[in-house]
Parts: structure tokens; sequence; C-alpha cells
């Protein structure tokens, strides 16, 4: 686990943010019924870490921040549109299974959509 956390920070530091040294590990159980709400509270360069269950999408990630999960961490999304969008740069996602996107191409409904904005996103 601590040469994860190393990676995640070498590439934020690559990337050239920095964080702050105080970032902090918070733990969300399954059955958590608003993990937007978790994800809105954590501070930047905080890890969101995800116990094995279902977690309900769609999710917006607004600020630079880890969301990780282990073997059983599932994140669905209601058939339409993007599971999860990312807006902030130097974001980084890991250890996840993602479903439940939309189909629309034009829309360009995915698992993971990644925006522009959030450029040096992992």
């Amino acid at each position: 686990m601590r040469h994860i956390l190393t990676l995640g920070l070498a590439a934020l530091i690559a990337a050239g943010l920095p964080c702050r040294a105080t970032a902090a590990t918070l733990r969300v159980a399954a059955g958590t019924p608003d993990l937007q709400a978790v994800l809105d509270s954590a501070a930047d360069c905080d890890e969101i870490m995800l116990a094995p269950g279902t977690y309900r999408g769609p999710l917006r990630l607004t600020h630079r921040l880890t969301l990780s999960g282990v073997a059983g961490s599932v994140i669905t999304g209601e058939g339409q549109g993007s599971v999860i969008t990312v807006t902030a740069p130097g974001t980084v996602i890991r250890g996840l299974a993602i479903g439940g996107s939309g189909r629309s191409l034009e829309q360009m409904d995915s698992g993971i959509f990644v925006e522009q904005s959030a450029h040096d996103t992992l």
C-alpha cells in the first residue's frame, strides 16, 4: 500500500501540482448513501478509499483527489450519461470496477469521462 500512495504522490508532484502534507485517507463503507457528498467534502489531495461493495453514480470529481477501491469496489451508473466525470487536474482513479454508463456516442457517454480541464488525470 505504501508504494501505491508514493506513486500517486509522485505523479501529482511530477504534474506540477503540489499537495499539502496533511492529505487524508477517507475510508468509505459499502452502503454509503451519498458518495458524491463525501467527494465534495474531501480536501485537495485527499484519497477516498472505497470498501468492497456497490456505489451509485453518476459522480463528478471537481477537485484534485484520488478515488480508489479494492477488489469488489464497484461504481454503477443509471444507464445514461457517464458514470464518473472528472473536471479537476491531477485526479487519480484506480482499483474500481465501473459499469452502467449510457451508450450515446454523440454525448460521449463513458465509464470515466475526463474533461479537457482535467489534464494530468491518471
